[in-house]
């Protein structure tokens, strides 16, 4: 968030931060910690005399969303959602979520009872909600091209069409360090695997499995993983079995780069993820992304930087991640024109100016991508 506020002060505009506490500790701007009570009133908003908010909602909490427009604030809706924001409309990606962490018997029976419950009585409030706030906004941007097409079928399903023009995609910036590095090092058959691994979402044993079964028909391929020391456990058997596994545990953001700018390939076994700020990195680094039938990465690998897997299984993934290996041996992957054609897009100048663009209702000078997505997303 500060990089936000950092880019927006840049650009000549007085900005506030506004969090539900101080959790960012204090910095060179101004910094508000509120109540819910406190964000979801008229009163707050138009005492700190606001024009405008870039409001990380999630394209929830229709009470803030309604709050700052009654203030007579602009409203721009966003964060990192894989737009599949209704049980009822996306009831296999919402039940695989559920799932995720359960243990045992009555753990499952519980979370499909509350599936259940979602998706034939609950989502009708949910619905609502999600509605009640694209509606209220003036704008609402999803960070990845796939995600907007869900919420755009969501809106076609609930009949609510006018609201289509509404949404705009503009991706997640990175820090500049990437966006700077050397891309030109060589890259040998190496994998970097990043992620809280000991985080069901991440899902480490369809990772450790995927790495498995490709090391296992005699690929020379090397494989980082990076995460916190609580993972590393999750990959014990498969460094022991393999010498060319690494689990090098928790790593600096200059770590992180030195690992992508050597790497070939970012692989991931999410269950869901929204927009992955570490698949831009690998991809302002000059790598490609090899992941899970998620969102995120079909539409990175759908724009050809990269190999989906057809489905959620270790087969399917190690299938994948050969798959993408090859193209890089037969000279279809090149550093460098990856990281040219990303770099300019994951700019956090760029990024914050394609929202400010948007919230004053220029899209014409938001960046194409922006700007001229809808037309796909409407088609």
């Amino acid at each position: 968030m500060t990089e936000y506020i950092r880019i927006l002060r840049h650009l000549g505009h007085d900005a506030t931060l506004i969090c539900l506490d101080r959790a960012h500790g204090q910095g060179d701007f101004p910094i508000r910690a509120a109540s819910r009570a406190m964000l979801e009133s008229v009163s707050f908003y138009r005492n700190l005399q606001l024009d405008a908010a870039i409001a990380f909602t999630w394209i929830a909490s229709p009470r803030i969303v309604s709050a700052m427009k009654d203030a007579g604030l602009r409203v721009l809706l966003r964060g990192d959602s894989d737009g599949m924001i209704s049980v009822r409309r996306f009831p296999r990606q919402a039940l695989r979520v559920r799932m995720s962490a359960t243990r045992g018997f009555v753990d499952r029976a519980r979370a499909i009872k509350h599936w259940a419950q979602r998706y034939l009585i609950d989502y009708q409030v949910e619905d609502r909600d999600r509605l009640s706030c694209i509606d209220a906004a003036d704008v609402t941007v999803l960070e990845t091209a796939e995600a907007a097409r869900n919420v755009v079928y969501f809106l076609r399903s609930c009949g609510r069409t006018d609201l289509i023009s509404k949404v705009h995609v503009v991706p997640h910036f990175v820090a500049d360090d990437f966006l700077n590095c050397d891309v030109s090092l060589p890259r040998h058959q190496h994998v970097t695997c990043i992620g809280r691994w000991e985080d069901a979402q991440k899902n480490a044993p369809l990772l450790g499995a995927a790495i498995e079964i490709h090391l296992s028909g005699g690929a020379e391929t090397s494989f980082t993983i990076i995460g916190p020391e609580q993972g590393r456990c999750e990959f014990a058997r498969l460094v022991g079995k393999f010498s060319q596994v690494h689990y090098m545990g928790p790593q600096s953001p200059a770590g992180v780069r030195r690992s992508l700018t050597s790497s070939n390939v970012l692989l991931s076994a999410s269950r869901w993820e929204g927009a992955p700020v570490v698949a831009n990195e690998a991809l302002a680094c000059g790598a490609t992304v090899v992941g899970t039938p998620i969102p995120a990465f079909v539409d990175i690998c759908g724009q050809g930087f990269g190999t989906v897997a057809r489905r959620h299984s270790a087969g399917a993934l190690a299938d994948a991640l050969g798959a993408e290996l090859r193209a890089w041996k037969n000279g279809a992957r090149l550093p460098a024109d990856i990281a040219a054609f990303w770099r300019p897009r994951l700019s956090s100048a760029v990024v914050v100016t394609q929202l400010c663009n948007l919230l004053t209702g220029n899209a014409s000078a938001a960046c194409e991508d922006a700007a001229t997505t809808l037309d796909t997303l409407v088609a």
